[in-house]
């Protein structure tokens, strides 16, 4: 449910702490045992949260058939996207003055504090932001970031804001009239 791609195949397990079993495919394994008591357990597996169902302690008797269920579901990604603001040139823009996209999705403005933490499925992201006046921006980390599921990958934002001495002037009051003609049609 997030994003994963495993099969039950890609898990094994160990009855009384023996050498692992890869799980079927089907995700079903049958074994013959003697009369005993049996602990199954799975190897954790990153990415996944293990829970056992009638595995410990459990006791066979002669003829007797039970069940263990091992379920693995994977866990959720996270994808951090801080944001550092430097206004050393007279800018005044604070972190929650901007805001980012993931995939092209919807706009997201930065929290108060410039950073976003947000839970994702297993998978590639790409996170820009649109371009704000008097500021240049650089990107760490924020293309094509590969998070596995339980994993969390981390893609930094900077913001400096441009000298004014270096930012194009305003448009001139004037402009129109340097820009207006005159016709004299009395000839």
């Amino acid at each position: 449910d997030n994003g994963s791609t495993a099969n039950p195949d890609d898990f094994s397990f160990s009855v009384n702490g023996d050498e692992p079993i890869t799980f079927e495919e089907d995700g079903t394994n049958e074994l013959i045992v003697d009369v005993d008591t049996y602990t199954v357990t799975e190897s954790e597996v990153e990415g996944y949260a293990i829970s056992y169902e009638n595995c410990t302690g459990v006791e066979i008797g002669p003829g007797e058939t039970v069940t263990c269920t091992i379920t693995n579901d994977d866990e959720a990604g996270t994808l951090i996207v801080q944001k550092v603001v430097v206004n050393d040139d007279e800018g005044t823009a604070d972190a929650d003055d901007f805001s980012f996209s993931v995939n092209g999705d919807g706009s997201i403005f930065f929290e108060l504090d410039g950073q976003n933490e947000l839970t994702v499925d297993a998978g590639t992201y790409t996170v820009t932001e649109p371009a704000v006046a008097g500021y240049t921006t650089t990107y760490d980390n924020c293309s094509d970031i590969d998070i596995p599921n339980g994993g969390t990958a981390t893609c930094t934002i900077t913001n400096d804001d441009i000298p004014p001495s270096l930012l194009p002037p305003p448009p001139s009051e004037n402009t129109a009239e340097l820009c207006s003609d005159t016709i004299d049609n009395d000839l």
